[in-house]
């Protein structure tokens, strides 16, 4: 009975010691680009406003609704104060702030990898590096353009701080 408490004893030693000495791999977090590394304040947003509507035409034979669809292209400047940034860090960490950035305000995470055939910036929410939210990017000199998916044209500009 002794040798068989102490055997008990051995395994859940060994059990103990192989778990603890078992080490969790971190995710990978892609590939940071030193080219985004940093804070950057958002200037311009360029976005599709919506001003769809139906409007009921009299015909002799019954009303007809139709749908007038004026939807248009805006261009707005974003004022400095207060400031609504987005922040790459070089370990692969994201934050954004301001209510005009708040679209990116779930990810917590980026990298920049290669995705049918150019490079792409993958945000990422939480931990799930599996199935990160690619936009396109555009880097000139200290101007950062993001192309989030927009059924027509959409970008925001952002200026390193």
């Amino acid at each position: 009975m002794k040798n068989n408490n102490l055997s008990h004893f051995k395994v859940i030693v060994f059990f103990l010691v192989s778990v603890m000495a078992c080490k969790k791999e971190e995710a990978s977090h892609g590939r940071e680009d030193p080219r985004l590394l940093g804070t950057w304040r958002i200037d311009t947003r360029l976005h599709t406003v919506d001003s769809s509507y139906y409007e009921t035409i009299a015909a002799a034979s019954g009303d007809t609704t139709v749908l007038k669809d004026t939807t248009f292209i805006r261009k707005k400047a974003i004022a400095m104060v207060p400031a609504q940034t987005i922040t790459f860090a070089d370990n692969g960490l994201f934050s954004s702030a301001g209510k005009e950035t708040e679209y990116y305000r779930a990810y917590r995470y980026y990298r920049v990898e290669e995705v049918e055939g150019h490079e792409k910036i993958g945000f990422v929410i939480g931990g799930d590096f599996a199935s990160p939210a690619y936009q396109d990017f555009t880097l000139r000199n200290d101007s950062l353009y993001l192309f989030p998916s927009c059924e027509k044209e959409c970008y925001l500009l952002f200026r390193r701080q």
